[in-house]
Order: C-alpha cells, then sequence, then structure tokens
C-alpha cells in the first residue's frame, strides 16, 4: 500500500508538489487514516487516495470526489466518482481514472505555471545562492553569547 503519491516538477520542486486529494460529501478533505502495526506501538498514516473506502478496519472515510492539488495551494476541479458504473470493482480500481484525471490536470496547471514565471537571471541565482551559503556558514562558526 502507497502511503501517498506525489507529483514533481524539476523547475518547482517542492513548491508545487501535487497529489490527488480527496473529499467527503460536504466538500471537506479526510485527514490521514493511521494503520496500526498489530504487532507493536507503532502504525503508519496513509493519504493515497485509494485508502478512503469506507472500510471498518482501520474505520476509513468513504471519498465522494477526487481532485488535483497542488502545495502553492492550487486545486483542481472536483471529480465525483460514479459508483454505479463499478459494479463490484473495488474503490482502488475503479478509482484509478479519476485519479488519472487529477494528474493531467497538475500537468496543465504546471504548465500554467511556468507559461507565468519569469526567470531569475543567471547572475541573480549565483548571488542568492552565495548569501545563503554566506548565512549557513555564519550560523554554523558564530554562536551567540551564552
Amino acid at each position: 500500500m502507497e502511503k501517498d503519491e506525489i507529483w514533481t516538477s524539476e523547475e518547482y520542486g517542492k513548491s508545487h508538489e501535487g497529489r490527488v486529494g480527496t473529499l467527503l460529501e460536504d466538500g471537506s478533505s479526510p485527514k490521514p487514516v493511521y494503520f496500526d502495526s498489530n504487532s507493536g506501538g507503532f502504525g503508519w498514516e496513509v493519504r493515497h487516495w485509494s485508502v478512503y473506502d469506507g472500510g471498518a478496519y482501520p474505520q476509513r472515510p468513504r471519498t465522494h470526489a477526487l481532485q488535483g492539488e497542488c502545495s502553492c495551494g492550487w486545486r483542481g476541479e472536483p471529480r465525483i466518482l460514479d459508483r454505479t458504473t463499478a459494479g463490484n470493482l473495488p474503490f482502488r480500481e475503479y478509482g484509478w481514472e479519476p485519479a488519472r484525471d487529477c494528474q493531467d490536470d497538475w500537468d496543465r496547471h504546471i504548465t500554467a505555471v511556468g507559461a507565468t514565471t519569469v526567470p531569475l537571471p543567471a547572475e541573480l541565482e549565483t548571488l542568492l545562492r552565495d548569501v545563503a551559503e554566506a548565512i549557513e556558514h555564519s550560523a554554523r562558526t558564530h554562536r551567540p553569547p551564552p
């Protein structure tokens, strides 16, 4: 089971990480699902869209829609899930197509970001990198007096 699926772009890194988000029927986003290890005092939290299937152990909410999300705050169009056409398929199987649509939405978002982003001149990038390195060096070598 995947804990989550994150999409990234080389140009934007963490500032534009994408994922498939889940929406409940009231429009809210559910909390991560906690899976206990059953053999100790640990477990893991999972946010992957496929775990929000309304299962009983552990108790999981049932997602109403999938939506592309970006760490910048952008949200794609909610894709309402049509369970009537799913038959007896589990959610993790009939949800793949809407999940792929969410990634396509995020790809279009990244393309739009690229079309409106002005790149920094190379000299300024170098200067900013040098300043950041100087600050890090100063923090490592200069301790405040007690």
